[in-house]
């Protein structure tokens, strides 16, 4: 079965690969600054649906685990679970 974005095909243990010398660099410097993490900004107008936008969110990382990967030691592995997604309050 071919694997893509695509393909609803999930593979039964978690996705994981080595951290690159640049992702390492980029991880231990959290030890001299703020804490780095990927965050995501969406604008737009009207109501926001937070259980259609948790949906949504589940189906993009389904389809690319990478996107949830979380550092163990020296090695980036897919989290458990669903992604976390915070809706701030629109500004006034």
């Amino acid at each position: 079965m071919p694997l893509g974005p695509w393909s609803n095909h999930r593979l039964s243990h978690p996705f994981a690969r080595d951290c690159s010398p640049n992702e390492c660099l980029y991880h231990h410097l959290q030890a001299v600054g703020d804490a780095v993490c990927m965050q995501f900004l969406i604008e737009g107008e009207g109501a926001l649906d937070r259980d259609r936008l948790v949906e949504a969110v589940g189906r993009a990382t389904a389809a690319s685990p990478g996107a949830t990967l979380r550092l163990v030691g020296r090695r980036l592995v897919e989290a458990a679970g669903p992604v976390p997604v915070q809706v701030a309050p629109a500004a006034a």
